[in-house]
């Protein structure tokens, strides 16, 4: 208790004390909006802490879902993103997992998932999983090479590497990949997690027809053991080591295999004359994707599993979900805007369209399937230098599920020294996942429901003052007939509505070459149904600067995070949720690391010394019990980007 009450005066004392001299420094708005769900202009990255002004390669990219939106490569060699090499953590609000890095993993901070008309809904691995939004694209003259590792122990390593080329006759390639090993530390919880991304483009010589062929794939194989036995035996001489604490499942396994392919292909078919150097036109474009996907858990159960299962026990031989999918998609477009394909010039755009989706799914009951037809519309607009809008819409208009829909829209109003404002608003309406419908589990259905649509609205906003370092957010989630895996362990529908509000606040400071970024959110929601921590804030305290006779760029500092304490969700494994219960109460969580991150050209490296509050306060802490945290580690890492 001491140490926590230390650490909080620490935070708050030293931004009192640093406020009047930071206020006159120049510094970078916190690295990642939430509201970033797209690719701004390049003036906007100076929002984003990005140090464009020293890191940038010479170099841009693209998603392949929004080709006309194109952003810089930015080597952040003293960014954030450079230590925190647990992806769960990446992001700027952080996932909680089961103590163990790959492992099923849920937001800190609620924030709305994208879904589809149809959908499995075995989705606790997705943070570790690549998506659409990772068939990237680049733009350059050279080749451009990143390699990344990072290691704890020979058994705990993370490998990414990214590899893009421009060749004769109007082809390049892209390559992304990742691959993670983490065994943990407690018995049978590894996780072994690879992504991969292939991308062949071609354009043609007159630049009126290009094709992206993209393959995107993730293996997914994590060890299942339901957690420990019991917290009474740590600091007991015959259990020192984690490795000899017993855990609940000796035998279980979730595997999930996720293989897409898709061909991209524009044309351009009219081009409207006007004075601009890159003129506006007509593009069609046609979108062909085919997946190929199984989710799999299995466990021979023991006697001593039995209490763990519940009433989910069907077969006393073993448990096993299988589930596999099949889909077909097929998306015609038809885009009028700037005709430059991926240009930074591209202002104004606008696309309709028509998608044709089919799902084939086969479990071990009965075989399934979904087709259905949705009205597409995306904009990206640039009023002035000042305002952009951008949304995307999908409106299923034939087949089954006709009525869901989904609507969105980012706002950005650059008030220059008064600030930046950015606005979000999704509304979207979907049928509930299958396994929330129907599980299939050892040859029978645990539940068959009738569930009706899910409804969700979410509003955020973000005001920032660049002069300041500050930013203020807002976020409010209306959600109708909410679902949710009950005490019970059964999927239960809310028949009264919920509402969640969210306030956060960002603030740095700087004195000299020291700095303290801050970032704090509460949230309150109306319903214990749907449990998230009143409190969660991440805090970054740094010395950043030029030594050994500027030939080195060093960041040296303490990462900190807290989370307050709350009646957080369990996991159920066999049906891959996360679940309510009352049991029990997490304590509030603090997570103190230091580290060392350095560049000296295009290398770079850090150090980090993970959970020094083990070194004070002896008591486990859990995200979700009985999944202790992981204890103290070492952990370094080195990368680099290379262009030639």
């Amino acid at each position: 208790m001491r140490y926590f009450l230390f650490c909080l005066i620490f935070f708050c004392l030293f931004p009192i004390c640093a406020s009047e001299l930071s206020a006159q420094q120049r510094g970078g708005f916190p690295q990642q909006s939430s509201l970033d769900t797209f690719s701004f202009l390049e003036n906007r990255d100076r929002f984003f802490n990005m140090q464009l002004e020293e890191d940038t390669l010479d170099a841009s990219s693209y998603m392949l879902s929004q080709p006309y939106l194109v952003r810089r490569v930015s080597d952040t060699a003293l960014h954030e993103l450079v230590h925190q090499y647990d992806w769960s953590r990446k992001l700027k609000n952080d996932y909680l997992h089961l103590g163990n890095v790959g492992s099923a993993s849920k937001p800190l901070v609620y924030q709305q998932m994208d879904h589809e008309s149809f959908e499995i809904g075995l989705r606790q691995f997705d943070i570790w999983k690549y998506t659409d939004k990772d068939r990237r694209f680049y733009l350059l003259n050279k080749s451009f090479t990143h390699f990344g590792y990072s290691q704890s122990n020979q058994d705990n390593q993370f490998f990414d590497a990214t590899f893009a080329r421009s060749f004769i006759d109007n082809f390049s390639i892209a390559v992304d990949y990742r691959r993670m090993e983490q065994v943990g530390i407690y018995q049978r919880q590894q996780t072994d997690h690879s992504n991969l991304h292939l991308g062949l483009k071609f354009r043609s010589d007159n630049e009126k027809y290009q094709a992206h062929l993209s393959f995107l794939s993730n293996g997914i194989e994590s060890e299942e053991n339901g957690g420990i036995t019991t917290d009474t035996l740590f600091g007991i001489a015959d259990y020192e080591q984690a490795t000899t604490i017993p855990v609940v499942l000796e035998d279980a396994q979730t595997r999930h295999q996720q293989r897409s392919y898709q061909l991209h292909q524009s044309l351009k078919l009219l081009k409207i004359e006007n004075d601009s150097i890159n003129p506006s036109g007509l593009l069609v474009s046609n979108i062909f994707t085919f997946e190929d996907n199984f989710y799999k858990y299995g466990d021979g159960i023991l006697a001593s599993d039995s209490s763990f299962y519940e009433d989910l026990q069907v077969n006393p031989q073993g448990l096993r979900l299988y589930i596999s999918e099949k889909r077909i998609s097929n998306h015609v477009k038809l885009g009028l805007g700037k005709m430059g394909f991926q240009n930074t010039d591209s202002k104004n755009n606008f696309e309709i369209g028509v998608k044709y989706d089919h799902h084939q799914v086969q479990n071990e009951v009965s075989d399934t399937s979904a087709s259905y037809m949705t009205l597409t519309g995306d904009a990206f607009l640039e009023i002035n230098p000042s305002i952009q809008l951008f949304t995307t819409n999908r409106f299923v208009i034939a087949g089954d599920n006709v009525g869901t829909y989904r609507i969105s829209g980012d706002f950005i109003f650059d008030l220059k020294k008064a600030g930046l404002f950015k606005a979000y608003l999704l509304n979207q309406n979907y049928q509930p996942s299958l396994v929330q419908r129907n599980a299939p589990i050892s040859g029978v259905f645990l539940w068959q429901n009738d569930f009706k649509n899910i409804n969700e609205l979410t509003l955020r906003g973000e005001y920032g003052i660049e002069s300041i370092n500050t930013t203020v957010g807002f976020g409010y989630h209306f959600i109708n007939n909410y679902v949710f895996i009950n005490a019970q362990l059964r999927p239960e529908q809310k028949t009264s509505s919920i509402s969640l509000l969210q306030i956060s606040i960002e603030k740095n400071f700087k004195i000299g070459k020291i700095h303290l970024d801050n970032y704090v959110v509460y949230q309150n929601s109306s319903s214990t149904d749907l449990a998230v921590p009143s409190l969660f804030s991440k805090h970054n305290l740094y010395f950043q600067g030029r030594v050994f006779k500027n030939a080195m760029l060093l960041r040296a500092g303490f990462d900190a995070r807290f989370v307050d304490s709350y009646r957080a969700d369990q996991y159920m494994p066999l049906i891959g949720q996360f679940y309510r219960t009352d049991s029990f109460e997490l304590d509030p969580l603090l997570q103190v690391d230091f580290y060392l991150s350095f560049k000296v050209r295009k290398m770079r490296a850090f150090l980090k010394m993970e959970h020094l509050e083990d070194f004070i306060n002896t008591d486990k802490d859990y995200f979700v019990f009985p999944y202790p945290n992981y204890d103290s580690s070492f952990r370094f890492g080195l990368s680099w980007y290379l262009i030639n």
